[in-house]
């Protein structure tokens, strides 16, 4: 799998994954093999949880291994396409 060779060539650290998997992450057994790869054997966290296109399918992702960061994610509509656009927000921890 293509995806697999690329997790091996860059580094391990402070990665984002996005794009159109074409997977839907609603869907337990569908996304079972993506999860495994990425989630469970490499660490990375999978920041969208809502449908991303108009047939209510979770298909385009972003998943990160960083940590050390804020994070936030989400959906915004569309009029042009029936995907919705994802987006990333990340910031420093803030401290008191």
């Amino acid at each position: 799998m293509a995806l697999t060779e690329l997790l091996n060539l860059i580094s391990p650290h402070n990665n984002i994954i996005l794009g159109d998997f074409n997977i839907n992450w609603l869907v337990e057994t569908e996304r079972r093999p993506l999860y495994n790869m990425l989630v469970r054997d490499k660490h990375y966290k999978q920041l969208i949880s809502t449908y991303t296109t108009d047939n209510k399918t979770l298909i385009d992702h972003i998943f990160t291994n960083i940590t050390h960061l804020d994070i936030q994610a989400g959906v915004l509509k569309t009029c042009f396409t029936d995907h919705k656009a994802v987006w990333a927000s990340f910031h420093n921890f803030t401290t008191t």
